[in-house]
């Protein structure tokens, strides 16, 4: 939805049609006097806790933190504003449009969001690659130092372990039949010596 629309949305019933999230609420109270019908839906809020006077928080459009230490009252009237918020309630992200103005001598402001979970899943993917790609990097470096293979196989095994938090690590040999067997180990455990017997597997 553009900033235009958005205005116009304030002084009309047009908010149900749109495909996020959105919601006017009191500036002061933080009191939801208006939520949508995609809102409600994916929030599972009704229409009567709304007349309850729930608050942003209590069904984690904004959180807790950010309320007792609202910025909104800070932020410029009719001037428009992104904020990013994890929703707690249905483990998603948004990213809100805010928009502070007065109605009616109300100190009010309406936002949009719209679901951002596959952006930032995205991006989490993304960094948990690069992390692994540099613990094995740095892991073949630490072995390549070692004095003998078997010396260093098992630093290899040791320094995967411990940037993945495993307490155990193995390396698992293809056989001529075309099935796997474990052939060396690592573990934390120091009494754990014997490389376990856990057979061949296709």
């Amino acid at each position: 939805m553009v900033k235009e629309e958005v205005k116009l949305a304030i002084h009309s019933s047009g908010l149900d049609h749109y495909p996020g999230v959105a919601f006017i609420a009191n500036r002061d109270t933080h009191q939801v006097l208006f939520l949508n019908q995609k809102g409600k839906e994916l929030l599972h809020v009704r229409q009567d806790d709304i007349a309850k006077g729930i608050t942003c928080d209590s069904i984690g459009l904004h959180n807790l933190e950010l309320c007792l230490n609202c910025p909104i009252n800070k932020l410029e009237e009719n001037t428009f504003y992104n904020l990013r918020n994890y929703n707690k309630k249905v483990g998603l992200y948004f990213n809100y449009l805010i928009y502070p103005y007065q109605k009616d001598g109300q100190k009010l402001f309406i936002s949009f969001a719209r679901d951002n979970s596959a952006e930032v899943k995205i991006r989490i993917e993304a960094k948990k690659k690069e992390v692994a790609e540099q613990a094995l990097n740095d892991a073949l470096i630490h072995s390549m130092n070692q004095g003998n293979p078997n010396d260093a196989i098992l630093t290899f095994l040791k320094e995967i372990a411990h940037a993945f938090k495993g307490s155990r690590c193995f390396v698992f040999e293809k056989m001529p039949d075309g099935g796997f067997t474990n052939t060396y180990f690592w573990s934390a455990r120091k009494e754990e010596k014997n490389v376990p017997d856990f057979g061949t597997y296709d």
